[in-house]
């Protein structure tokens, strides 16, 4: 059977970014039922935000929902699904190593690797560090003239890693804008984890219009304009 998954997703609950991200995880998964997504990876900005009520719900909207966070390891974002509340306390890439061995039912994806303007990986931190990722995301955030992805794409592929679609989402209507369909003999984690390290999914993602990458860019930044300033101001301080 072939099912949808989105595993890189924010909601409301997150620390970092719920003045951009309005909408609940039980909001989330309620869409996500609308759209016929079958899995989910809750991802929070440096915590871990899983709950068993929110899996008991998502599963009674016939959805898997994957315990996950987008951790900070030397303060860039790395994703890791099927964590656990331990992830949290990951610092440095030796953390992440140790983490990975003694929890090797996890997943970790470098997402968007390439976006200077994010707090990313970085491409030669990721070439660097570059047994300890199963997976590269494909952000839904490019165009036909601005593509950041590349970079990512063409180190997926020279190191043979999946490079998977997710949708980052920090707005709820864009949860069907980027995501991958997965084929599988069952709904389970492992199962979900093996398939994609086979590549047997396949990627669901378009380019978008630059002026709606421009307009999205805005609005992240007018939603949580007093965080995004006082960041800004502290970089500048710092250059002086």
């Amino acid at each position: 059977m072939k099912i949808k998954a989105s595993l890189h997703l924010h909601t409301h609950e997150d620390v970092e970014d719920f003045a951009i991200v309005k909408y609940s995880v039980y909001d989330l998964i309620e869409r996500a039922a609308e759209l016929d997504f079958k899995v989910l990876a809750l991802t929070g900005h440096k915590t871990f935000l899983y709950r068993p009520e929110y899996g008991e719900y998502a599963d009674k909207k016939g959805i898997l929902l994957i315990p996950g966070i987008e951790a900070e390891v030397d303060k860039r974002h790395v994703l890791i699904l099927n964590a656990d509340q331990d992830a949290e306390k990951i610092r440095d890439f030796d953390d992440l190593k140790k983490y990975r061995q003694k929890h090797p039912e996890c997943l970790v994806i470098a997402p968007h690797p390439a976006f200077k303007f994010l707090i990313s990986l970085g491409m030669e931190r990721l070439r660097r560090h570059h047994e300890l990722f199963d997976a590269i995301e494909k952000s839904w955030f490019y165009s036909r003239w601005l593509n950041f992805n590349k970079p990512a794409e063409k180190f997926a592929i020279d190191y043979k890693k999946p490079f998977v679609a997710t949708a980052d989402l920090h707005n709820i209507n864009h949860l069907d804008y980027s995501y991958i369909i997965v084929e599988l003999e069952e709904t389970t984690i492992p199962v979900i984890f093996e398939a994609i390290k086979r590549g047997r999914f396949e990627n669901v993602s378009s380019a978008k219009p630059l002026w709606e990458l421009i307009a999205n860019l805005f609005g992240l930044v007018f939603a949580d304009r007093d965080r995004f300033f006082t960041k800004l101001f502290k970089k500048i301080k710092k250059g002086g």
